[in-house]
């Protein structure tokens, strides 16, 4: 099978500095360790303007450096490109990237813009170059995503369901990543409201504030974190059987079952004892890069792609007006 070049533009936490220096084994947090540590990718090369990023990145990944983009593309001509460059620059640096190249595959970091224009934008200049477009939402990818979509598709989890949602830093950074994890989980929304003033801040390209997203039988409550020093990314959902805690962004994640076990006898409550769901956390990066082999493959895989990335954007817009 064909080798899939890879070029990293960005070379910050995601692109590369996350697990830098951490145990390959066991933590999976950036593009640059995903890509190189599947078998049918290989990382050719890295951008970035920063010099000590570029030398620590070529020193790991044994690979050619670039602190412009066009240079890169030029020598490598990579089969694929990760965008892991600040959100503000998605738009530029993929329209940039198909003057200088053709690569077939373009992974953008979430989100994929900032707003929607921009973000119609990308998704029409990757189809008008015959690219495949994938955004990097990679709680959809992950293993304890498809096996709580099992478990509501075969009613272990049973509806209706109400869910509280937590998030800090900002509704388009950190509440996208719920609301598209949501709609893989329930489908497209059928209601949506705000809960609360928007907080935007100035000089700050994000929102922070309280909003409710209904699907059919799902009701999902977002709580924007008032502790700006906190980062808390996590949700409690209440089903007719029991009740799901993800925490820490998907880190913990465990199903509560409804019990009698109680000291009053006739009351039903939620069990404390824990069902634990097996959480790839520490390697959903590689999650992610393995659901994008098994689609570029034309199989099965759940991955975001730029299509529905539009579609979370599109959500995002309508709340944010």
């Amino acid at each position: 099978m064909k080798i899939i070049s890879v070029l990293i533009v960005g070379l910050g936490g995601i692109g590369f500095k996350f697990d830098d220096t951490l145990s390959s084994e066991s933590l999976v947090l950036s593009h640059s360790r995903a890509f190189s540590i599947h078998p049918n990718f290989q990382v050719i090369g890295g951008v970035d303007l920063d010099k000590s990023s570029r030398v620590d990145f070529a020193t790991i990944y044994n690979c050619k450096i670039y602190s412009q983009i066009e240079r890169a593309l030029l020598d490598l001509n990579p089969d694929l490109v990760v965008v892991a460059t600040p959100t503000k620059t998605h738009k530029d640096t993929i329209k940039k990237i198909f003057n200088f190249a053709n690569p077939s595959i373009i992974v953008c970091e979430k989100p994929l813009a900032y707003t929607l224009e921009d973000a119609e934008k990308i998704v029409k200049i990757c189809k008008n170059n015959k690219a495949q477009l994938f955004v990097n939402y990679m709680r959809n990818s992950s293993k304890v995503t498809v096996e709580i979509k099992k478990r509501i598709e075969d009613e272990i989890i049973a509806p209706p369901f109400k869910i509280i949602q937590w998030y800090s830093k900002g509704i388009i950074n950190s509440a996208s990543h719920f609301v598209t994890l949501f709609n893989c989980l329930f489908g497209m929304p059928v209601k949506i409201e705000s809960l609360s003033k928007n907080t935007k801040e100035k000089e700050v390209t994000d929102n922070n504030f309280d909003f409710k997203i209904c699907y059919n039988n799902v009701e999902v409550f977002f709580i924007s974190l008032q502790n700006k020093t906190v980062f808390h990314n996590s949700f409690e959902l209440i089903a007719k059987n029991g009740r799901l805690l993800y925490e820490r962004g998907g880190e913990f994640v465990r199903w509560f079952p409804i019990s009698n076990d109680g000291i009053y006898p006739g009351y039903n409550m939620y069990s404390d004892i824990a069902f634990n769901l097996e959480s790839d956390f520490p390697t959903m990066q590689l999650q992610f890069v393995n659901n994008l082999w098994e689609k570029i493959n034309g199989r099965e895989a759940l991955i975001c792609s730029g299509g529905e990335a539009i579609q979370t954007m599109i959500l995002l817009n309508k709340i944010l007006s």
